[in-house]
């Protein structure tokens, strides 16, 4: 099948003694190149069709050797050479170095690591290859300070390289290096479950960032850990930040709940060390657990401490349980225990997984699956001690079989499925040259020669596919072959008792008849304006003003002509439909005392707080006109755009010394091709215009974004004035009225 799925051509072919076939296909020779397809009723296979130009040469860096510091200059080596063994000597290099950060598991293993920084190029140039085909690039190791020194951050250093040939043939290659606040990593191939009386020996693995061996030296020390010394189950709620009960109430009343963090082995107490192995892996890297055999059960902390080769120390932390089968109570008081001693065998051999629990009268149900199906189930009865699960092998459990244990306790289901690997041993082939050629002369006949064996180098009958390619092919696909006809059991099959629908939590709320009654409140309502209702093609001003902040007090409106000086402002009588009620208040019935009160007065309304805009193309739209108003003003933290005449204009507007103009916080931008103006103060005295940014972007070589003209006592602080069109920030047309500017 072609990369458009459509059947190019088709075969039928024979399986012959051994099960295979073969056959013969041609590509087609017109038409799009990519992936194509085989396919037969079992399965299918992709390959890739291309047009390409073979490379002559690639290009690999070496390992990097030894350890690195911080803000040292490290030096990275590579080779570019021709496929057929030649050296590309005088090849131009261009490079780049991109630096990564990372938290390696030593910084604290079983909790999530950090975040931080991003990457960053630190280092990029040029330069050419030797005679030999080989090439340097150094550069310095950048640290990032704004990672604390404790996290530990290792930073991977990519270093990218592109070289060009004379024929102007470029290949590429990268690599990476490792340099960390600390400069070692150590492993500690620790089981979790240990028997006592088989302890295993401490496997210790120590290399330079990059993975290359170094040998250190240190101590690994043994802490046993003290457990709350009750049988605890599964919290199934968060841990609670205030405790109405104390520890000792709670542990009564709940004696297998989590009163705190105690669950958690991490936090229990360590006690006195029972052990000191020292080390040193440039001599030796496995060590014996000393004097286990006179360690009681329970869980144990294993504490490795080195320096790397700068004196930076490192600590690693393992944890695991000593477990003994003379003894028959489980450890850690566990309500679940489990430790496979024997989880893989051959057939005629006996699986052996040993389990158990603290707790006493346990009902348990075990099924053994095989070829995904139930094949047998076990009922026991057991408490407070360990049982063995001996499970049988046979020839028929190539593959692996699954098993699962299941039981309820203490209102908690315990569940555990495991698999039984049993390999294909039978099948296995042995493959050895007898003769080898690794160089080759164009034209020349050669031979190799293969001796196949079966597992046990007994004679066997067997077919063999061998395949031989150009190599320089893999810059551009990667080729390899992925052949395994044998199942193998990869998830255990899961059993139809589970945790998934047993003991679950619900929220539960509940109340009593007035135990929470309402009571009366104030209702605040506060001045505001509502700008730019369309009104026959003029903007008008609503101003809504509340008459009272208790229950049952309506709003009154008051209709203002945006273009009429603020004298004229009058209240203009609603309809019942367009008045604001609070809490469902009514109007008030004509002829009333409450429809006889005397007009509001709106002289000291603040302008607060507004967001003022406009699509107008006039050149003589002002968004807060004031013209004569009183004392006592306050325009603030309104947010003005678009407007093209001013953003705000206070037209003879006097205050006093007691109470003056404040105009404070606000945000104005005037724009335009007319004079504008961001403020404009025209006569008027006290006024104090504080904390504005005002940006004026008229393209009128006239327009100013502060403008003052005469007046007196006035104070202007702490401004921002912009003006981008070409006219001015401030402007003022005499020496008067500005007392602080």
């Amino acid at each position: 099948f072609d990369v458009n799925g459509q059947k190019v051509s088709g075969l039928t072919l024979q399986t012959n003694e051994y099960g295979t076939f073969n056959g013969v296909f041609v590509l087609p020779s017109a038409g799009l190149t990519g992936q194509m397809t085989i396919r037969n009723e079992n399965g299918n296979t992709g390959f890739s069709v291309e047009e390409y130009k073979r490379p002559r040469f690639e290009v690999a860096f070496d390992p990097a050797k030894g350890s690195f510091k911080l803000g040292e200059t490290v030096t990275i080596t590579g080779k570019a050479e021709a496929y057929a063994g030649a050296s590309i000597d005088n090849a131009d290099v261009q490079y780049r170095v991109v630096r990564q950060v990372s938290f390696p598991y030593w910084w604290d293993f079983w909790r999530f690591a950090p975040s931080f920084g991003s990457d960053v190029e630190v280092a990029n140039g040029t330069g050419s290859t030797e005679p030999d085909g080989t090439f340097s690039i150094e550069f310095t190791a950048v640290d990032d300070p704004t990672i604390p020194a404790e996290r530990k951050a290792v930073f991977t250093y990519r270093v990218y390289a592109d070289v060009t040939d004379a024929g102007g043939e470029t290949r590429s290659a990268e690599t990476t290096v490792r340099v960390g606040q600390v400069a070692l990593s150590v492993s500690l191939d620790l089981p979790e479950n240990i028997q006592r009386e088989k302890a295993p020996q401490l496997a210790i693995d120590t290399k330079n960032l990059n993975g290359e061996f170094e040998p250190a030296s240190g101590e690994i020390v043994i802490y046993p850990l003290e457990n709350p010394g009750r049988i605890l189950r599964d919290r199934m709620w968060q841990q609670p930040d205030k405790f109405l009960l104390s520890e000792s109430q709670y542990i009564a009343d709940f004696p297998h709940d989590v009163y705190s963090n105690e669950d958690d082995f991490h936090n229990w107490k360590r006690g006195e060390a029972i052990a000191r192995i020292p080390f040193d892996t440039k001599n030796e890297k496995n060590y014996a657990l000393t004097n286990i055999d006179k360690w009681a059960q329970g869980k144990y902390n294993a504490e490795l401490v080195t320096t790397d080769k700068f004196g930076t120390e490192i600590k690693l932390n393992q944890f695991f349980t000593v477990y003994s089968l003379d003894d028959k109570i489980v450890p850690e008081n566990a309500l679940f225990w489990l430790s496979p001693e024997k989880d893989s065998g051959e057939p005629n051999e006996v699986a052996r997984i040993y389990w158990g629990s603290a707790a006493p009268d346990i009902h348990a149900y075990i099924e053994i699956y095989r070829k995904n199906v139930i094949d047998e189930t076990r009922r026991i009865r057991t408490g407070k001690d360990k049982n063995a699960l001996l499970l049988p092998i046979f020839e028929k459990d190539r593959g692996g079989f699954s098993y699962s244990i299941f039981y309820v306790k203490y209102g908690r289901v315990h569940t555990h499925a495991g698999i039984i690997r049993v390999p294909w041993t039978n099948k296995e082939l042995q493959i050895t040259y007898e003769t080898f050629r690794d160089k080759l002369k164009p034209g020349a006949a050669e031979e190799w020669r293969l001796k196949i064996t079966g597992p046990k180098g007994e004679k066997v009958a067997a077919e063999l596919l061998a395949a031989m390619y150009d190599a320089s092919q893999d810059a551009f696909r990667p080729h390899q072959w992925n052949f395994n006809i044998y199942n193998t059991l990869g998830s255990p099959q899961q059993s139809f008792f589970n945790s998934g629908q047993a003991f679950g939590q619900s929220a539960l709320s509940a109340s009593g008849n007035g135990w929470n009654t309402g009571i009366n409140f104030s209702f605040p309502q506060y001045d505001r304006l509502n700008w730019h209702v369309p009104y026959f093609g003029r903007h008008m001003v609503y101003m809504q003003r509340s008459m009272g902040a208790g229950r049952n007090e309506s709003v009154a409106e008051i209709a203002m002509d945006s273009e009429a000086p603020a004298t004229a402002m009058k209240a203009a009588p609603p309809a019942e439909a367009d008045m604001v009620y609070v809490n469902g208040a009514v109007p008030a019935p004509e002829g009333s005392a409450a429809q006889q009160q005397p007009e509001p007065d709106f002289s000291d309304v603040p302008v607060r707080a507004n967001l003022l805009t406009t699509n107008s193309t006039s050149i003589n739209s002002t968004a807060a006109y004031l013209n004569s108003c009183g004392n006592g003003v306050e325009i603030t933290k309104n947010r003005i755009f678009g407007y093209t005449d001013a953003g705000i204009n206070l037209s003879s507007v006097d205050g006093t010394a007691a109470e003056p103009v404040l105009v404070a916080n606000n945000f104005i931008q005037v724009a335009g091709t007319g004079t504008g103006y961001g403020i404009y103060s025209y006569f008027g005295a006290h006024h104090k215009i504080y904390h504005n940014t005002a940006e004026c972007i008229n393209t009128n070589a006239g327009s100013t974004a502060f403008y003052a003209y005469s007046g007196n006592n006035k104070q202007v602080l702490n401004n921002i004035f912009v003006n981008t069109g070409g006219g001015y920030a401030i402007y003022r047309n005499s020496t008067n009225g500005l007392v602080q500017c």
